[in-house]
């Protein structure tokens, strides 16, 4: 497996030896996105941020390609209240829109998500859907702009249809609703 290592402005690629093991080390105190790819399966993305001397084992079974698979991009980010991607979506955005360059008989629905009521300055179940429906056209645009085949992407809205936490207490469970599906087609 190839495993991709963002730290803000710097990138590192690590490949698992033939047990799938790796490792690495990082100074400080670091916010790091792990993708780890292999040919012939959907990529995982995870994101920790470091403390000194800190250690994370983390075990990852990548779905191969032909499985049913749906997935959350839990790296993509919009401005409060609006379909605008942010900045800090940018390698995520990136990775699915490789991948997708890499896998030409894959197709993907988009489905898009709102979190609650008031807190994304939606305040009706229809405001909800429009605003997630926006942002799955957003991500759908992206792909789009990078010359992936619109006869490979849909995309739909979910407004507050589908939370995951019905009545979120904390921000966390918040965030997890406010998100972007997506699920692999097969052709």
């Amino acid at each position: 497996a190839m495993i991709t290592i963002d730290k803000g402005l710097l990138q590192d690629t690590l490949y698992a030896d033939l047990n799938g093991d790796y490792s690495f080390y990082l100074s400080g105190r670091r916010e790091v996105t792990f993708t780890i790819s292999s040919p012939g399966h959907f990529y995982k993305e995870f994101h920790y941020t470091f403390n000194r001397d800190d250690v994370i084992e983390q075990k990852v079974l990548l779905k191969g390609l032909g499985q049913a698979t749906k997935t959350t991009l839990r790296q993509i980010f919009f401005k409060e209240g609006t379909a605008l991607i942010t900045s800090s979506s940018k390698y995520s955005m990136m990775r699915l829109c490789n991948f997708m360059k890499s896998n030409p008989n894959v197709s993907i629905d988009i489905s898009g998500h709102a979190g609650l009521p008031h807190k994304d300055g939606v305040y009706s179940n229809l405001s909800a859907f429009e605003l997630s429906l926006q942002r799955a056209k957003a991500v759908h645009d992206y792909l789009l702009k990078n010359n992936v085949d619109p006869e490979r992407l849909s995309y739909k809205g979910y407004g507050f249809l589908d939370m995951m936490h019905k009545n979120p207490k904390k921000d966390a469970q918040h965030m997890a609703n406010r998100r972007i599906e997506i699920e692999l087609v097969y052709e």
